[in-house]
Order: C-alpha cells, then sequence, then structure tokens
C-alpha cells in the first residue's frame, strides 16, 4: 500500500471538543506511522463515543497503510453508509481495491447513471417531485384540469422512476465484506468440499443463506459458493460485527 496516499479525514475538517483530545492522539500516531497503535485508539474511541464517517475513514485508511485490504474496505463502505457519494471516500476506496487487483464486471449504462448520481441525490430528487403535485393542489382553481392533469401525472411517473434508482442504487450496496485472507469459495459446507472458485479479501458479497459455521455467498461478478461466517463482517454497522 505504499503507493497509496491517504490523507486523514480530521486534517481537513474541524472535529469536535469533545473528540478532539483522542482522535488527535491517534492521529499523531497515524502521522507518525504507528497505525496498529493508532487503530487500537479509533476503536477505543469508537466504542466510548460512538462512530462517526470520519473516524471510520481513518480507520480504513489506517488498515489501507497496514495492508489489510478487508478491514480497509469494510470501514472505508461503513464510512460510505454515512455519507454516500463522498468524493474522497470513494477515491480512497477505489485506490485499495486497485491495488488489491479487485475488479468488478463492467456495470451496463443505466446502473452505471444511477451508481454515478448517487442515492442520496436520487432521495432527495423523490421528494422534491411531490412539489408540482403540492404546488397543483393549491393553485388548482387557477389551472386548466388539462394542465393540471398533465403535470400531476408527469410528476407521479418521474417520482415512480426515481423511487425505483434510489431502490436500485440502494441494492448495489454490498452487504459484507471479506475481511480475512482470499480462499476458495467450497462448493458445499463442509470443510473438505471441492473449489467453485476463489474470492479475494475485500471482495464486497451477498450473503444468501447460512448452513453451521458455512454462509453461501454471491460476490459482484455472480460467482457463488460457500466460505466459513467468521471470514464476514457486516457492512452496516453491528456492534457485535
Amino acid at each position: 500500500m505504499k503507493t497509496i496516499v491517504l490523507t486523514l479525514w480530521s486534517l481537513l475538517l474541524l472535529v469536535t471538543a469533545v473528540q478532539a483530545r483522542p482522535l488527535d492522539e491517534a492521529n499523531r500516531h497515524f502521522a507518525a506511522g504507528e497505525f496498529a497503535r493508532a487503530i487500537s485508539l479509533y476503536e477505543n474511541i469508537e466504542k466510548q463515543e460512538g462512530f462517526s464517517m470520519e473516524l471510520l475513514f481513518n480507520q480504513a485508511n489506517a488498515y489501507a497503510q497496514l495492508g489489510k485490504t478487508g478491514r480497509a474496505v469494510l470501514y472505508y463502505q461503513r464510512a460510505l453508509r454515512l455519507d454516500p457519494g463522498n468524493a474522497n471516500i470513494i477515491k480512497n476506496l477505489q485506490l485499495v481495491e486497485k491495488e488489491a487487483g479487485l475488479f468488478s464486471k463492467e456495470e451496463n449504462s443505466l446502473k452505471q447513471l444511477i451508481s454515478f448520481v448517487g442515492i442520496n441525490n436520487w432521495t432527495i430528487l423523490s421528494l422534491l417531485l411531490f412539489l408540482p403535485i403540492i404546488l397543483v393542489l393549491i393553485f388548482w382553481q387557477k389551472m386548466s384540469r388539462k394542465k393540471a392533469l398533465a403535470i400531476i401525472c408527469s410528476s407521479v411517473i418521474a417520482m415512480l422512476l426515481s423511487s425505483e434508482a434510489t431502490a436500485i442504487s440502494y441494492q448495489q450496496w454490498p452487504i459484507y465484506v471479506l475481511v480475512e485472507e482470499s480462499r476458495n469459495l467450497l462448493i458445499s459446507p463442509f470443510e473438505n468440499a471441492a473449489s467453485a472458485g476463489l474470492i479475494k479479501e475485500g471482495g464486497m458479497i451477498l450473503v444468501h443463506k447460512r448452513y453451521g459455521k458455512y454462509s453461501y455467498i454471491e460476490d459482484k461478478n455472480d460467482q457463488g459458493g460457500w466460505v466459513k461466517s467468521k471470514a464476514l463482517r457486516a457492512v452496516i454497522l453491528d456492534p457485535a460485527s
């Protein structure tokens, strides 16, 4: 990860007075190249004061510097959950994925557009499309029925389309990340089962079902198989993860 230049988010933004002292100490260790110590302090801050986008971003940067791709991807994705579309997070995530050779199959143009706009903007657009309907209802008596109905119908159709885009954008978020070393996917949930393919550390996946200590997963390239559940961590923050 030496080729990756990562900037601590907290150096770009002011932190709150409550978090300043412990976070500053953690950041000093990061700046000194003591990444393991910085991670330990970041984790203590999270346990004592809760998480924030900035804290998760800094943790991801520290893991990236240690070459722990799985953990780095996990924390970047968690940070993105709190601030979808953040350019700094996306840039660092892409750098880590490029270094690790984590490539996904090319998406079609529609999905690329949906991803580019971002879930936040699609949600805002869906809400804003209520405005023309409200205005029509307010000025109903002053408008022709034909024009009013045309505006309402157009707004409803556009709102449905943007809502669908919001749903697709949300579904594109990975649910789990492989945080341990790259490993074979298995054709069945047993130790000596044959290989069904390889999934790399940091791979973003969906979990479809579980059996004993194993989970049946599918990655972003539609590759499926069984892997030990302990190797996975949920992107959505969970105290147990």
